[in-house]
């Protein structure tokens, strides 16, 4: 349906040097999220007037130790939101790439997270390396999931909320 998204925020940071080897950074954001649907010629009038109001206050807080003059150790702890975007919501039809058929779903939550980072930083001359560690714990994570329906031949899907969600691994980069 026709619709539109407002995203409106308010972001502050602080950086402070605790010691002489220790920065704190810290920040917070405030975060409001409107969407609506109107009425569209070709759909039914229950597409229209659909609205969801989503908004909280997320933080993280980074500390950065350097252990000598070429290796720092990385820590942030961190609540994330993600709003549902349009499509994840109100988008009823053909997937991307035609092989599948997808069903809106205007319940859909925001996801919220903790997330959680620990590295390594290297710098020698020319040569950037990072290490880092990430835990991602998610409430109300989104994914598209099967329905078990068909349409025609092809297989319906739609975005849903799943209780929880958890992502870990680890992130190398070098750069010279």
């Amino acid at each position: 349906p026709d619709a539109d998204m407002r995203n409106v925020g308010l972001f502050l940071q602080g950086d402070w040097r605790v010691l002489d080897r220790l920065s704190v950074i810290t920040g917070v954001r405030y975060h409001d999220v409107q969407a609506r649907t109107r009425a569209t010629a070709g759909l039914p009038d229950s597409v229209a007037g659909l609205h969801a109001d989503n908004s909280t206050t997320v933080y993280a807080v980074n500390g950065i130790y350097r252990l000598n003059d070429y290796v720092s150790a990385v820590a942030t702890y961190g609540r994330g939101f993600r709003a549902p975007n349009l499509i994840e919501r109100y988008f009823s039809g053909p997937s991307t790439d035609g092989t599948a058929i997808q069903v809106a779903n205007p319940g859909l939550e925001p996801e919220t997270s903790n997330n959680v980072d620990l590295g390594l930083r290297l710098h020698v001359d020319r040569i950037d390396a990072e290490w880092f560690y990430f835990r991602n714990n998610l409430r109300d994570g989104i994914l598209t999931r099967p329905t078990g329906r068909t349409f025609g031949r092809q297989d319906e899907f739609q975005n849903i909320n799943v209780e929880r969600l958890r992502t870990n691994g680890h992130e190398v980069s070098v750069g010279v």
